[in-house]
């Protein structure tokens, strides 16, 4: 088992979790390695959105949500999820994504596409590869890697960002997901919400307009100065020429 392990790539703490009777199959254990359920969940955070609608509302879960790069100009950021042993686990917490590293490379499209049949055979086995290839699909273009790239997300050894954004579109073709009970079901919702409140739009639009430097920044912040100070100066001479 252990050499079995080390061969995967898996952390040999994880072999307490698995029960060798059931395992039917190689890439089996390796899927029950990187289940994401075995690891403790973060303590959940409920945003002010579902607070208010709480129980007035019952939202529909998203069957996707939207790219990286809307989600970006929208007022999300996003991280690379440090100390976890599946990069399935991604969370969402106070409007930051946070994804664990992948590295892309020649063998990861086969290897997810080979867990995500394994879950349509075996059903009972879960569906968290398929939910995890519905959340990549942030992933459209290149401008979407880029984004992900650089927060130290995606690690690519494809050649170009390109290569990536197609390998990505093309891992949810002839799949099948219960979209309103799949692991990310939950964080699907939470994305939308915060997506869709206007002053996180506005504020993701005023910092990238005006606020990119420190330069940018002092100007903005002594155009309103300036602004401000005309509107008092025009208010003084009102008030003077009414007396």
């Amino acid at each position: 088992m252990e050499i079995t392990l080390a061969f995967l790539g898996v952390d040999l703490k994880r072999m307490e979790l698995i029960n060798v009777d059931q395992v039917r199959h190689l890439l089996h254990l390796h899927h029950i390695c990187l289940d994401p359920k075995s690891i403790p969940d973060e303590p959940a955070h409920c945003t002010y959105m579902q607070v208010a609608n709480y129980p007035f509302k019952e939202e529909e879960v998203p069957r996707d949500i939207s790219c990286a790069t809307e989600l970006h100009n929208s007022g999300i950021k996003f991280r690379k999820k440090e100390k976890v042993s599946s990069y399935l686990k991604v969370s969402f917490v106070e409007g930051t994504l946070e994804i664990p590293f992948l590295r892309v490379q020649d063998s990861t499209s086969s290897e997810l596409r080979n867990f995500i049949a394994l879950e349509h055979c075996c059903p009972k086995v879960g569906s968290h590869f398929t939910s995890f290839a519905v959340l990549m699909d942030i992933i459209n273009t290149d401008g979407d890697v880029a984004i992900l790239r650089k927060r130290g997300i995606i690690e690519s050894k494809l050649g170009c960002d390109d290569e990536v954004a197609k390998m990505f579109n093309k891992l949810c073709k002839g799949t099948h997901l219960d979209y309103k009970n799949h692991y990310n079901a939950g964080l699907f919702k939470q994305v939308k919400d915060y997506s869709e409140v206007p002053h996180h739009k506005w504020r993701a639009s005023l910092k990238a307009t005006h606020l990119t430097s420190p330069w940018s920044t002092l100007s903005f912040v002594a155009g309103i100065l300036i602004f401000g100070l005309a509107i008092t100066q025009a208010y003084f001479t009102i008030s003077r020429r009414r007396k």
